[in-house]
């Protein structure tokens, strides 16, 4: 989990300060082809246990829309966004310590980016895990920004 706010990871990452909270979690996701060439779209269901100073469990839900290329760019296979809600058993201790203040329930949203080789069911990708009150919508100044790698296997 980082200190800063999602932007920073993009504007300034050499400047990035991160807590005392790792998250471990598991994802199924179910993709279909969109009328619009190149994209697909999905639902995607995680479950998350935080460790470290933060230990609460997490569970989200959430929409994805997926960006294939015609052509592989490098290592990358895709670029995808998800959005929808996020509901921790507990607030979140480290989001409480950042903000003053936590919300059990949040929006969720992640940016993706995909590699592997384009034959391959096994991929790798790194992804921005944030939660947050949705500029206020949820009442709280809450939320919480964390960089996250992982595997998946395309069945």
């Amino acid at each position: 989990m980082t200190d800063q706010v999602w932007e920073d990871i993009f504007l300034n990452p050499v400047g990035l300060t991160f807590r005392d909270a790792r998250i471990f979690g598991v994802a199924a996701t179910w993709m279909w082809d969109a009328p619009v060439t190149r994209l697909s779209w999905g639902v995607e269901v995680q479950a998350a246990k935080w460790f470290g100073r933060q230990t609460n469990l997490e569970a989200n839900l959430l929409g994805v829309l997926r960006y294939t290329p015609a052509q592989q760019i490098g290592p990358i296979r895709s670029l995808a966004f998800g959005i929808g809600p996020s509901l921790a058993s507990e607030i979140p201790a480290e989001e409480f310590a950042r903000n003053g203040t936590g919300r059990r329930g949040l929006v969720y949203w992640m940016g993706e980016v995909e590699f592997g080789r384009s034959e391959s069911n096994l991929r790798g990708f790194a992804r921005i895990h944030h939660r947050s009150n949705a500029y206020g919508l949820l009442g709280a100044q809450t939320g919480s920004n964390s960089l996250v790698v992982g595997m998946r296997r395309a069945f």
